[in-house]
C-alpha cells in the first residue's frame, strides 16, 4: 500500500538507537497481537527522542505480513474537521487490502460511506458549508459510486436535539458495524495477518481541541476488534494543551489516561551514543583536519559530543547539525579547517540564531587584532534574549583564541621546515586538561603529518561565518 511512511525507505537499519529500538518493537508486535479487542498504544517521548522514525521503521516491519496505516496527524491539521480525515486516511488502507485479496463489495461500500456520511453530517448539527467543507473527500468518493441516500432529516436543521442524538447514535452503529466487517473480511482470507496496526503520529504538535477529537474518534469509533492503534506524544507538550483547552485545574494526565492501554516512554539517546551510530560523520569529516581522529577515536567522539551537550540539543537538533555540517564540508571541498571550531558555531546558531554576517568586519582586518575587541565578544557571548548562554554555554572567545593559534600554527608549519618545533610550541601555550589534552596530542600529530601533504588552503574563521549562515539557511 501507499501511504506517507511508505514513500521513505525508513528501516531500523539505518536507526541510531537500534539495536534496542528494533527490540523494542519486536517485543511490542508480540505483546500487542494477543490483544484482540481493540488497543491503543501510547509511544511517548520528547522530541527529538526518535518517536517519527520508531514508528515509521516499526510500520515498514510490519507490512509485509500485516494491513498498517500510517498517519501523520500534523500534515492534517489544517483541516476542520479531525473525524473526516481520520475516517478517509483509514478507509483508504482498508480499502486496498479488500482490493488485494478481491473482496471489494459495491453495496458494503456503499454502505459505509453513506454511514459516514450521516454520522458526520448529524455530528455537525448540519451547517450546510461545515458539511460541505469537512466531508467533501468522503461526499466525493459516495456520489461517484451512488452512495448518497440521505435522510429528509439531514436537510432540515430544526429537528429536535433528541431525535438528532438517535439518528447520530444508530449511524455510529451502523458505520462500526459495516468497518468492523470489513476487517473480518481480511483476516478471514488472511488469518495469520491479523491484527490491523494504525500508527498515528505527530498528535502533539496538532491544535490542541484537533488532537482531543483524534483521540476521541479513536477510542469511540475506531477501536474496533483485531485493531491496534500506536499513537505517538510528547505527554508533557499533551497534557499542556489539555490544559489550554480546560484550564490550568484541569486533571490533564487522568483525562489522557483515558484514552490508552499502555504507555510505553522513548528515552533521549546520549549524543555521544548518537555520534557513534551516525554514517554521516565519515562523509562529514572527510576534508577536516581532525577527521582521522574523529572516526576511530573515541576520545574525539566524547569531545565532539561535549559540545552538543553544552548547548543542550536533542538528537533532532543534532541530526539538524550534522546535516549542515555535511553541506559546509561540500562547500569546503579542500579547505583544511577545524570540525571542532565548525560544529561549535552550528549549536550557537541553531540555539542563539546569530547572523554571523552582522558581526563581520567590514575591511580587511586580521583576526589577531580582531578577536581582542570586546565589543564582538560581547555580541556574541550575551546577545538579546539569550543571556542564559552567556559564558560557559558559549564560549566564542575561546573559540576565536584556538582558531587564531590555529591558524597561526599552520601558518608557522607551512613556512618553516621546524614543524615540530613550532607545533609544540602553539600546543604548550594552551593549557590544556583532561580529555582535552588528548585533543591536543591528535592535532598536534595532525598539523605535523601536514607538512608531508600538498599544500592547502586554510579556511579562515570569517570564511567558517559565511559557511555557517549560507548552511543553515537549508532547513
Amino acid at each position: 500500500m501507499v501511504s506517507e511512511a511508505n514513500k521513505k525507505d525508513i528501516t531500523f537499519a539505518d536507526c541510531a538507537f537500534s539495536p534496542e529500538r528494533e527490540e523494542l518493537a519486536d517485543h511490542l508486535t508480540e505483546y500487542l497481537k494477543l490483544q484482540k479487542n481493540g488497543y491503543v498504544l501510547n509511544v511517548d517521548g520528547e522530541w527529538g527522542s526518535g518517536k517519527t522514525f520508531f514508528l515509521k521503521a516499526w510500520q515498514a516491519k510490519l507490512r509485509n505480513n500485516h494491513p498498517t496505516c500510517y498517519i501523520d496527524a500534523w500534515t492534517l491539521d489544517y483541516l476542520n474537521e479531525p473525524l473526516a480525515t481520520l475516517s478517509r486516511k483509514i478507509l483508504d488502507s482498508i480499502h486496498e487490502y479488500l482490493e488485494k485479496y478481491s473482496l471489494i463489495n459495491p453495496n458494503t461500500e456503499k454502505k459505509i460511506l453513506n454511514s459516514l456520511y450521516r454520522l458526520i453530517s448529524t455530528s455537525a448539527k448540519i451547517g450546510g458549508s461545515v458539511v460541505e467543507n469537512t466531508v467533501s473527500p468522503i461526499v466525493g468518493k459516495a456520489i461517484s459510486i451512488g452512495a448518497v441516500e440521505l435522510d429528509d432529516f439531514l436537510l432540515n436543521s430544526g429537528k429536535d436535539q433528541f431525535e438528532l442524538f438517535k439518528k447520530t447514535e444508530d449511524a455510529l452503529i451502523e458505520f462500526k458495524g459495516t468497518l468492523q466487517n470489513h476487517i473480518n473480511d481480511i483476516f478471514d482470507k488472511e488469518p495469520k495477518s491479523s491484527p490491523f496496526f494504525i500508527f498515528i503520529d505527530e498528535l502533539d504538535r496538532c491544535r490542541p481541541n484537533y488532537a482531543i477529537e483524534i483521540l476521541e474518534a479513536v477510542k469511540h469509533l475506531f477501536c474496533l476488534e483485531n485493531t491496534i492503534f500506536v499513537i505517538s506524544t510528547n505527554r508533557i507538550e499533551m497534557e499542556k494543551s489539555i490544559q489550554k483547552v480546560y484550564g490550568s485545574n484541569f486533571s490533564s494526565q487522568g483525562y489522557l489516561s483515558r484514552f490508552f492501554d499502555k504507555n510505553i516512554h522513548l528515552k533521549t539517546q546520549s549524543p555521544l551514543r548518537f555520534l557513534k551510530e551516525n554514517k554521516k560523520l565519515k562523509q562529514i569529516t572527510t576534508n577536516s583536519l581532525d577527521q582521522c581522529y574523529l572516526r576511530d577515536n573515541l576520545e574525539e567522539l566524547e569531545l565532539l559530543s561535549n559540545i552538543f551537550e553544552n548547548y543542550e540539543l536533542k538528537p533532532r537538533e543534532i541530526e539538524k547539525s550534522l546535516d549542515n555540517l555535511l553541506l559546509a564540508t561540500i562547500k569546503l571541498k579542500d579547505k583544511i579547517y577545524s570540525i571542532f571550531t565548525l560544529t561549535e558555531l552550528f549549536c550557537i546558531k541553531e540555539k542563539m540564531f546569530i547572523d554571523f554576517s552582522t558581526i563581520r568586519p567590514k575591511s580587511a582586518i586580521t583576526l589577531e587584532t580582531y578577536k581582542s575587541l570586546t565589543l564582538y565578544n560581547k555580541k556574541i557571548i550575551s546577545p538579546f534574549g539569550m543571556k542564559k548562554y552567556k559564558d560557559e554555554k558559549v564560549a566564542l572567545a575561546e573559540i576565536m583564541e584556538y582558531e587564531h593559534d590555529f591558524q597561526v600554527a599552520l601558518s608557522m608549519i607551512k613556512n618553516n621546515t621546524r614543524y615540530s618545533d613550532c607545533a609544540n610550541t602553539f600546543f604548550n601555550k594552551r593549557q590544556r586538561s583532561g580529555k582535552l589534552d588528548t585533543f591536543a596530542e591528535s592535532i598536534h600529530r595532525k598539523i605535523s603529518n601536514l607538512s608531508h601533504q600538498n599544500t592547502e588552503e586554510i579556511a579562515d574563521l570569517f570564511e567558517l561565518f559565511d559557511i555557517v549562515d549560507f548552511s543553515s539557511r537549508f532547513h
